[in-house]
């Protein structure tokens, strides 16, 4: 039964994201086709959608987020496409907005890295693409 909650509201979030948002998109890809992309789900900033794509089928993604004080780590698992998708709410206590950090460790010991706004500082992405 809670698979089934998650999945409603991932799809939830997803119906609700406005293509205004899409204009605060970060996204980075690597030379070997690995992308990842931060995409607001609701225009407040306070939850995001990361999206994988290129990578390793069946790979198990180590995540690391880190938005001010707070960090937090888990693992995001790859189909056998080596797509994957997973949401986050990167916000901190008693703050309104800011930056924070997405680290991708793949199993090969790749990094990729990403910096981004939430909350009330959504703006200052204006969409990044490296």
């Amino acid at each position: 039964m809670k698979k089934f909650l998650v999945i409603f509201l991932v799809l939830g979030f997803s119906i609700f994201a406005s293509e205004n948002l899409i204009n605060f998109t970060v996204s980075k890809s690597l030379e070997n086709g690995k992308t990842v992309k931060i995409i607001p789900l609701e225009k407040g900033g306070q939850a995001f959608k990361l999206d994988f794509s290129g990578f390793d089928a069946n790979e198990k993604l180590k995540i690391t987020s880190t938005s001010g004080e707070e960090v937090g780590n888990f693992e995001v698992p790859t189909s056998e496409k080596g797509d994957a998708l997973t949401i986050i709410a990167p916000a901190v206590a008693d703050k309104e907005g800011g930056k924070a950090n997405i680290l991708i460790k793949t199993s090969s010991e790749e990094e990729i890295s990403l910096d981004y706004y939430w909350g009330k500082d959504l703006s200052l992405n204006e969409t990044k693409s490296e």
